[in-house]
């Protein structure tokens, strides 16, 4: 059947001058929501743009006709004779369809805004966006365009061969909402003045930040799956032009040129301000979404995604403003104080050479060590090796490194009033796993004024009660997450 073939997931949906061409029958249907007993549930205003004829030249509906459910039904009864038959059908784009398409559009907006409204974790930051959130979404639905382009974006993901394609709709919507909550936050009073006309141009900053890949999806997922994150950003990148016809302002196409070059460790960008304000805010929603979904992998807490961005943060990797404002938003105060402590000790430094180590994955940080060997200073520990690295790791390259001796008892002394708060939120889990496994809890390691609740991560454990053994070790392995947690790697 020639509706069965293969098809260009483009064409099913094309959108030209004041009409939308519809590619063969079963996306008609699709589009329609036609229902083979559901009356009731048929997209209504569908009215032909041009007379609809079989492929011998025959009208089957003139011009104008509305199609309602029983006319559907007919050319469907109409294929059942004629296998072979396609259908072409041009249809008006009239304002009771646009105004019907962009009801669906909110509503499926509106659903997933109220989804994260009502979860605990993403109240507060959904909270200033609430009471803007109808006039901005019908703000941004308003062109035409705008919404014949989103609606195409869910249709083809829709029609794709595999379902795993609508993830990639619904995480445009998301990185939308998320950008624009993001955006709404204290951290952007500064630099932004009135919201009313920038909150707009975010929130499609975040709908159509993924557009290239939605409309190459089946591609996208087809591939093998340690490729299929690399494609997904190559569609992207390749189709930012292509997204000028929609004019969205050069400032969002240049927002996302900034996010793929992200992707490719191009990341000066995100120490700037009001040059880079939406890429920066883009970057962080849609990273924490990718990672929360399990776009490419498994998905992850949110409290582990937030401790994985905070340390992208500590290594100039991700926007201070727009990472903080996330963190305060999703009220981990536990994570946002611990890194705040950590950049704190960091910049007491008088030469902007110390690093946390290790500070990767869940484990925490237990020492500062010196990045570029600074001889003169008398709170380099030179007697002793702290660390040497056989591979990278965030900041540090391959070579020996000397401990702090200034900044580790201040951390430590952090740790001793603060451990269990901050393990229980960057690192929730891990003695859960430690029991499943038998191992049980450490109970003497790690301990302070708040012990008894949580196990340590190992480097603690390993700092309150095997330093001398640190010390003594030739060469020390990273953990087993540093080489995926490298800066080179896409986020």
């Amino acid at each position: 059947m020639a509706e069965d073939k293969q098809v260009d997931l483009s064409s099913l949906f094309v959108v030209e001058a004041e009409s939308i061409r519809i590619g063969g029958l079963n996306a008609m249907l699709k589009f329609s929501n036609f229902h083979p007993i559901n009356t009731q549930s048929l997209r209504s205003g569908i009215e032909l743009a041009d007379d609809l004829r079989s492929d011998k030249g025959t009208v089957l509906y003139p011009k104008d006709t509305e199609l309602s459910w029983e006319r559907i039904s007919r050319l469907l009864k109409f294929r059942e004779s004629n296998p072979e038959m396609d259908f072409n059908i041009l249809i008006k784009s009239s304002p009771k369809l646009m105004d019907g398409l962009r009801k669906s559009l909110k509503e499926k907006i509106k659903s997933l805004f109220f989804s994260r409204q009502k979860a605990v974790v993403f109240k507060k930051l959904m909270r200033n966006l609430t009471p803007m959130f109808d006039e901005l979404t019908d703000k941004v639905l308003d062109r035409n365009e705008i919404a014949l382009e989103l609606f195409r974006m869910r249709f083809v993901c829709e029609f794709a061969e595999n379902q795993r394609a609508i993830f990639f709709a619904d995480h445009a919507l998301n990185t939308g909402i998320f950008s624009a909550a993001i955006a709404c936050s204290q951290q952007f009073d500064s630099i932004f003045k009135d919201r009313s006309d920038i909150l707009p141009k975010i929130l499609i900053t975040g709908l159509f930040h993924n557009w290239g890949a939605v409309m190459e999806s089946d591609r996208v997922i087809k591939a093998q799956q340690e490729e299929r994150q690399n494609i997904y950003w190559e569609s992207i990148q390749k189709n930012i032009t292509n997204l000028q016809k929609y004019d969205l302002g050069d400032d969002v196409l240049k927002a996302y040129k900034l996010m793929c070059g992200w992707q490719k460790a191009e990341r000066d960008f995100v120490r700037q301000e009001n040059n880079a304000t939406l890429a920066n805010i883009l970057v962080v929603a849609e990273m924490f979404l990718r990672r929360e979904d399990g776009l490419f992998g498994e998905s992850a807490s949110t409290k582990d995604i937030v401790d994985y961005m905070n340390i992208r943060l500590m290594e100039k990797q991700l926007n201070d403003r727009a990472v903080n404002a996330l963190t305060l938003g999703l009220e981990l105060t536990d994570i946002f104080d611990f890194y705040s402590e950590l950049d704190r000790l960091t910049k007491k430094c008088p030469y902007e050479a110390a690093v946390p180590y290790p500070l990767t994955g869940l484990y925490s940080p237990t020492i500062f060590v010196c990045n570029k060997k600074v001889t003169k200073c008398p709170f380099l520990e030179l007697s002793v090796r702290a660390v040497n690295l056989i591979q990278r790791l965030g900041e540090l390259g391959t070579g020996e490194y000397h401990r702090c001796k200034l900044l580790t008892p201040k951390l430590n002394a952090f740790y001793d009033d603060y451990y269990d708060d901050i393990k229980r939120a960057v690192g929730g889990g891990r003695e859960k796993e430690a029991e499943d496994n038998g191992k049980g809890k450490d109970k003497t390691a790690g301990s302070g004024k708040k012990t008894g609740k949580g196990a340590p991560a190992p480097a603690k454990a390993q700092a309150a009660g095997g330093e001398k053994k640190q010390n003594e070790q030739k060469k020390e392995e990273p953990p087993k997450d540093a080489a995926k947690d490298s800066a080179e790697k896409p986020a």
